[in-house]
């Protein structure tokens, strides 16, 4: 069998949703969204708008003809509906009202501004927060699981109580929110921007009340989601295959970054009361464990599913006892965001490891190895090397002597473990078609280019299978007639799952194959295909994968990481990053290095600069563009970034022996945040707290952050 042809770049159709072509005289269509939250809509008034030439329509949700949802119940995996225009109650401020319809996408969203609406009973104290629900609307919290202990530890030397909570994250993908619908002789050819075609597909023919089958839906490459493209998108879709419906021309949605920021949904916030007894190594003893979680002003994206098996992360949980609780906010519904559930349940987890080395003036590796799960061998065997490999005893000792020889600028030396979990939700149709011509093959599969090589990781499948040059070898565009009913790209197991189905459709094909090949001595792939062409054979083979075909694994990763922080400004630079990751037998390492980099500078982003500020009197939101909501730059990647895989592994039960990839680095990121504190509190030594003093920080560790909780006198300013 060849080795396994890596090739970097993507090989389907350089084509994002928003390049679509369509004749001249298409549509353009913006949000009419609410400017009060909580209040019930007496009326709307859109008369001033439409007065502007160009200005075509005014669309509310009475316009609907069907369902005013774009989450249909019989979707798996969707339980309650949400609606695509608000119809009463206003549930959150810019919450979409209507859609205003024009022939320039300027003058779209210049005539929604001008749009009014009037309310009643408006709500002027809105619940923004999880710390605001418990203290002021106790009954929007609900638990949804307790998981008890099933041991307790008696040698408590130390008990640990205290809360921690994190906060929202925009995607922040290239592309926004967008879709493109066109009328056909049998129905509506749909281009939405989407990671669930299947979602679309049926909302779309709830709303507009017509049958699947003249719904024809096509996904080029999506420019980024980052899981914003997962259940969100269908509210624009939706929108836009209503324009067309309704106006019968051609209709593109674009959201500016401004509306795509202020009306859809976030990363989920997090809040953990815990309490926890430890012995004199850090050993835990006892943990209760109290995690609240945002979900906006609805509990609809199924996001706690995804964290409930990372709360444990890499530890023994056997004295652990946690409940989960739903919160719900005056916000936008809250949704996936890239390593969904997991990234926060693993960061509250580090957290508590964090929180008992310092307490107990212990070393963060040793207090984690203490509490690792004795099974999980993989974790042992990363971090035995990275210690080795990051000089990690050097540095500590490095960073102490430049501490004590320098006041306002500190270092700190970090680390955080994970073992993520990957689950099985899948259900993808794989079409394999072969041309007698010259032998060429086109791949059509169930999953969306997002910017994570699915295509050619999946081109690299099928030639290593079929022995053939990859440069045979096409990946099209997804399509719902090729590819019907198709679950969500994502939890980092789409790839593979495809991998798994395109390798079986090889495999019907080279079965039939067997004959011909046999009968002409083992000919060329060209002449082999063109005589089985000749002699009836079907060239074309499918394949459906399911839940049956892939088992849940784990993948095990850990980093260290140096920063140093400027105390009197707040400013920082990570001046180092180890990173070790088990992706078993890497399909392509060039794309696996690249999504790992990737991963953990969004989860910098998370850690130090991304910041939601809302109105808190009336719930808008404040941070809605790149100049007030900051995103990490190139000079906020690490200055030495080393990405290593781990040696010599393979992952029995996944295909073709990888792990999942793109989204469980992200988890490891916290190590800032943690490396961060450290510098702090080096800082705070020289001030004259304790070095074992714990101290609070929520969020982000922004500038502001950095300096207040330094906690500098002024007395020392004097001094130098």
């Amino acid at each position: 069998m060849p080795k396994l042809e890596s090739l970097v770049q993507c090989s389907g159709e350089a084509l994002y949703c928003n390049d679509v072509v369509t004749e001249s005289n298409e549509l353009f269509c913006a949000f009419v969204t609410a400017d009060v939250c909580g209040g019930e809509i007496e009326s709307i008034d859109a008369s001033e708008a439409l007065k502007l030439p160009g200005v075509l329509s005014f669309y509310t949700a009475k316009d609907i003809p069907g369902k005013n949802s774009f989450l249909p119940k019989k979707v798996p995996g969707i339980l309650i509906t949400e609606e695509i225009l608000c119809d009463k109650k206003v549930q959150y401020y810019d919450q979409p009202i209507g859609i205003i319809v024009a022939e320039s996408e300027k003058l779209a969203n210049r005539a929604a501004r001008l749009v009014k609406a009037k309310y009643k009973d408006i709500k002027f104290q809105p619940v923004l927060t999880i710390a605001d629900a418990l203290a002021r609307e106790p009954d929007r919290i609900s638990l949804l699981m307790f998981y008890p202990a099933r041991g307790r530890g008696l040698n408590i030397k130390k008990v640990i109580k205290g809360k921690q909570s994190i906060y929202w994250q925009y995607h922040y993908h290239m592309e926004t929110q967008t879709c493109v619908t066109k009328c056909t002789e049998d129905g509506i050819d749909v281009y939405p921007a989407s990671q669930w075609p299947n979602q679309i597909h049926i909302a779309i023919s709830e709303m507009l009340k017509i049958e699947q089958n003249r719904i024809n839906i096509t996904i080029p490459r999506c420019g980024g989601s980052y899981g914003a493209k997962i259940t969100r998108n269908g509210l624009v879709a939706c929108a836009c295959a209503l324009v067309t419906h309704l106006r019968r021309r051609a209709c593109r949605f674009v959201m500016s970054i401004d509306a795509n920021m202020k009306v859809m949904g976030k990363r989920l916030p997090y809040t953990l009361e815990y309490e926890m007894g430890v012995d004199k190594a850090g050993e835990i003893q006892y943990v209760e464990y109290k995690l609240y979680e945002d979900h906006g002003y609805i509990v609809s994206d199924t996001v706690t599913l995804f964290g409930i098996a990372a709360i444990k992360n890499c530890y023994n949980n056997t004295r652990w006892q946690y409940k989960l609780y739903t919160v719900t906010t005056d916000t936008a519904s809250n949704t996936y965001a890239r390593s969904p559930g997991a990234l926060e349940t693993i960061a509250m987890t580090e957290h508590l490891m964090e929180r008992i080395s310092y307490e107990l003036d212990l070393d963060p590796i040793q207090v984690r190895l203490k509490n690792l799960n004795p099974l999980l061998s993989d974790v042992v065997d990363i971090v035995n090397t990275l210690v080795d490999e990051s000089e990690y005893e050097k540095r500590k000792e490095e960073i102490l002597v430049f501490n004590k020889n320098n006041r306002w600028k500190k270092r700190g030396l970090r680390v955080a473990m994970m073992s993520w979990p990957a689950g099985t939700i899948m259900d993808y149709h794989i079409l394999i078609t072969v041309y007698h011509g010259d032998g060429t093959v086109v791949v059509k599969h169930g999953g969306i280019e997002i910017g994570q090589g699915i295509n050619t990781k999946v081109a690299q499948a099928v030639a290593y299978t079929l022995k053939i040059s990859i440069n045979k070898i096409k990946v099209k565009s997804y399509d719902v007639i090729s590819n019907p009913n198709s679950s969500t790209t994502g939890s980092s197991r789409t790839t593979h799952a495809i991998c798994f189905g395109a390798i079986k459709c090889c495999q019907i094909i080279l079965d039939r194959l067997s004959t011909i090949r046999d009968t002409l001595k083992n000919p060329i792939w060209e002449i082999l295909i063109q005589a089985a062409f000749t002699a009836g054979i079907n060239l074309q083979a499918s394949y459906r994968v399911t839940p049956n075909d892939e088992e849940i694994h784990r993948s095990a990763g850990a980093v260290v990481t140096e920063v140093e922080l400027d105390i009197l400004t707040g400013e920082h630079e990570i001046l180092r990053v180890d990173i070790i990751e088990d992706v078993g037998l890497s399909l392509n390492p060039e794309i696996d290095v690249g999504q790992i980099e990737g991963a953990f500078v969004m989860g910098i982003g998370y850690w130090t600069c991304e910041q939601q500020i809302y109105d808190e009197k009336t719930g808008e939101l404040l941070t809605t563009r790149s100049w007030n909501y900051h995103v990490p730059l190139a000079k906020d990647i690490p200055i030495d970034f080393r990405v290593k895989l781990r040696r010599n592994s393979i992952n029995p039960i996944g295909t073709l022996g990888a792990r999942a990839v793109g989204e469980p680095p992200m988890c490891l990121a916290v190590s800032v945040a943690f490396a961060l504190r450290e510098a702090i509190a080096a800082s705070r030594a020289d001030t004259g707290y304790s070095k074992n003093e714990w101290f609070d920080i929520d969020g982000p560790y922004t500038l502001e952050t950095n300096c207040l909780k330094s906690d500098v006198n002024l007395d020392e300013f004097l001094f130098y």
